[in-house]
């Protein structure tokens, strides 16, 4: 009687584990899950779907070791009341492999908002659009392309940010250029196709090596070289606007336990919504090194060209309203890029607890594009070398870690003029050169269920400028060093949720078109404007987090509350320069605050859904117009739209069909700082569809629906001479792929 009273009490008192055991490609069938509950031990295997479950556990914490063949042992602890929760495993290959990348991402914990997405999560949504179109399914970001398509000349906003004030690196290396600070997608064919895995911080976020942090940055892996098995795929895509994507991969596997490559070969093709708006781009991707207990040698490489029919230029509202793919550049403004990406890394691990990772890196990026003015084409020419090295430490142990790193570079840009068809005799030559040194150092420490954050960075970068030499004209150099602090908290209710505060602030330069004043050359008709290049001031954001991660069972949910308050501001005026540049200039004080909301949720078998919602408020203080010297207080920055929200539903029936739905909404945003209700770009929405049908396992045929609805949208624009401009983004469109694995 007394067991049977005990063993009821127990029964009563007992809790239920729920796991769902993912590596990089999705959830993992068959994995062994060991439950030490007290003296006794269980063990099961995950299903099908990566679930494991474990009922009837009586102690307050219980011990989950996790192994699987190819993937890093995980250890730790559950409490009671946690009712499921995300393992997610990394393969054992990559443990010596992501030492830098682990330096400049943001962990689980740490306090910092950011979006990572899996190389599945990349995978299920892309049919050959450029980078800034796959990132629009993370909060907050908006995007858009000059042709109107998917591909060719496309860029981002992120919290209404441009591209210039977010840092990208590639394993580490920085992507950005450094005159402008841009990154140029449409330079890489097929980029998407050789990323692993990205994540998107927003806000200052982590220190990282390269352009500032100033408004977030983007952080990609590439393809892993050395996979646990040999595999081979390719791709062949047709849709709208005679759009075309090819491409071709290889993995040896790991030869000798020791070696492996990975290589692509990829083009793409279209011609644009615009009129003349196409784009034609070829690239190879590769990677290979050696792995060894300790150490890793890795090298990665890649080569892209483009030539792309010039559309910078927005259309009139009443020219849309005759036809919406008017052109206004000539069939005979062309472009024809091409660049180079080279790293060399080599990592050792000293212990479990020490490891280090040191890179060299080369980039070369090398062009012309044509300018009409009048009856007279202008050819502008290219060529930069961008080379550098960087180190990173870490430590980590129970309940400390250490992240130190340590990057300098050195860049060269040429750039001239010629008129055509006297390619041959410039007009001018002129030179920039700038140099970089950066070091942060990033700590967390746990006390109980608190986190101590804190990442100081200390960066210097130089700018010189050299003119035509016929002009006998001289340009001080400038130079800037910036220190930049984040501290954080976080607080860990219980292993399903923790909540965060965290404030840091950044610096940033001003880029050469800034100083330059859209202006590709300094003259003796512009010298007197120009040649002070201190006369931009540098811009510097305070950023204050606040937010929450909880995880459940069929998913989670992740809130944040941010307010990202401005000093000098290099803010957009919403014109562009002679060649097509944006301007702008610097305000005194603004800010842009809000809420992001994520959501992930598997309601059912089968079924996947999620959701994202952006909501903000937005202002310049002060803002005063240059054509008019008219002042404007309290206006919304031109091109941040206060709501930005996206959802899909995916339905997977066994494994040979998958169908789904996404959805965009955009509010309205203006298109310069005036607030003149005439120049805004207005409210939209977007449903897009797609089918995969799976077949031989391996293979998959799919089709992707895209503005099923049919609308006619546009993303971005400016103001001319007192009206609307927009670039219009393509109607009803298609794009099918044949997927083929071997």
């Amino acid at each position: 009687m007394t067991i049977s009273i005990l063993s009821f009490f127990l029964l009563i008192n007992s809790w239920t584990f729920h796991g769902i055991v993912e590596g990089d490609h999705g959830p993992l069938p068959d994995v062994t899950v060991k439950v030490i509950d007290g003296d006794q031990v269980l063990t099961s295997a995950s299903n099908g779907k990566g679930e494991v479950t474990f009922a009837e556990l009586t102690s307050d914490s219980v011990r989950v070791i996790v192994s699987a063949e190819g993937y890093v042992p995980l250890d730790g602890w559950v409490e009671r009341g946690e009712q499921a929760r995300l393992i997610q495993l990394r393969p054992l290959e990559t443990q010596v492999e992501t030492i830098t990348i682990e330096a400049i991402r943001a962990g689980n914990y740490a306090p910092l908002t950011q979006t990572t997405l899996s190389k599945a999560q990349l995978e299920a949504n892309y049919f050959g659009q450029d980078m800034p179109y796959l990132l629009t399914q993370t909060p907050s970001l908006t995007a858009y392309s000059d042709g109107g398509i998917y591909t060719g000349y496309s860029y981002l906003r992120l919290r209404g940010l441009d591209m210039t004030r977010l840092n990208f690196t590639l394993n580490g290396v920085p992507l950005n250029e450094p005159e402008d600070q841009g990154v140029y997608f449409s330079n890489f064919a097929d980029f998407g196709n050789s990323v692993r895995s990205v994540q998107v911080q927003r806000g200052v976020g982590s220190s990282t090596h390269g352009a500032a942090a100033f408004g977030g940055s983007v952080n990609f892996i590439s393809e892993n070289p050395f996979a646990l098995k040999p595999s081979a795929e390719v791709q062949l895509g047709y849709g709208s606007f005679n759009s075309f994507r090819y491409a071709a991969e290889a993995q040896t596997g790991l030869i000798d336990h020791k070696f492996g490559f990975y290589t692509r070969y990829s083009g793409t093709g279209t011609d644009g919504y615009r009129y003349h708006s196409g784009a034609c781009s070829h690239s190879f991707f590769g990677s290979g090194g050696w792995l060894g207990d300790q150490n890793m040698v890795k090298v990665t490489a890649f080569t892209g060209q483009v030539k792309n029919q010039m559309a910078y230029l927005a259309t009139d509202i009443n020219d849309i309203r005759v036809d919406p793919r008017i052109n206004y550049l000539s069939p005979d403004e062309k472009d024809d890029f091409a660049q180079d990406f080279a790293q060399v890394e080599y990592s050792h691990s000293f212990s479990p607890e020490l490891n280090l990772a040191a890179s060299i890196y080369y980039q070369r990026v090398a062009g012309d594009f044509d300018v009409l003015v009048d009856s007279t084409l202008l050819n502008f020419k290219l060529d930069s070398d961008f080379e550098g090295a960087m180190v990173n430490l870490n430590y980590e142990a129970d309940k400390l870690k250490l992240r130190t790193g340590l990057n300098g570079n050195l860049y060269r840009r040429d750039h001239s003029m010629v008129i055509k068809p006297w390619i041959n005799s410039n007009i001018y030559f002129n030179q920039g050169f700038k140099q970089e040194i950066s070091a942060f150092a990033k700590g967390e420490y746990w006390v109980n269920k608190i986190m101590l954050y804190g990442d100081l960075q200390l960066r210097h970068a130089a700018f010189q400028y050299v003119p035509e030499a016929s002009y006998g004209l001289s340009v001080n150099p400038v130079s800037w060093t910036f220190f930049n602090p984040k501290v954080g908290i976080t607080y860990k209710h219980s292993s399903a949720l923790s909540t965060y505060l965290s404030a840091g602030q950044t610096t940033r330069e001003p880029t050469r078109t800034d100083m330059f004043g859209g202006n590709d050359d300094i003259d003796p008709f512009n010298y007197a404007q120009l040649s002070n290049l201190s006369r931009v001031r540098p811009e510097t954001v305070t950023d204050f987090e606040a937010g929450a991660n909880w995880t459940f069972r069929p998913g989670y949910l992740k809130a944040n509350l941010y307010a990202m308050e401005f000093r000098n501001e290099i803010a957009a005026i919403g014109q562009l320069s002679y060649i097509g540049l944006p301007l702008r200039k610097n305000v005194a004080a603004s800010f842009r605050r809000g809420l992001e909301l994520e959501l992930l949720l598997r309601p059912a078998k089968g079924w996947h859904t999620g959701a994202n919602l952006n909501l903000s408020w937005n202002r310049i203080k002060s803002y005063t117009t240059d054509y008019d010297s008219l002042t404007y207080q309290n206006v919304q920055p031109l091109l941040t739209p206060p709501v930005l929200a996206n959802a899909f539903v995916n339905y997977q029936f066994k494994k040979i069909l998958e169908l789904e739905a996404r959805a965009r909404y955009q509010a309205a945003s203006f298109l310069d700082n005036t607030n003149d209700a005439n120049l805004v770009a207005p409210a939209y929405f977007l449903l897009d569809l797609r089918a995969v049908w799976h077949f031989y396992q391996q293979h998959s045929i799919s089709i992707q629906l895209n503005n099923v609805l049919n609308q006619e949208y546009y993303t971005s624009g400016y103001a001319y001479l007192g009206s609307p401009s927009y670039f219009v983004q393509a109607p009803r469109n298609f794009f099918v792929t044949l997927h083929l694995k071997f």
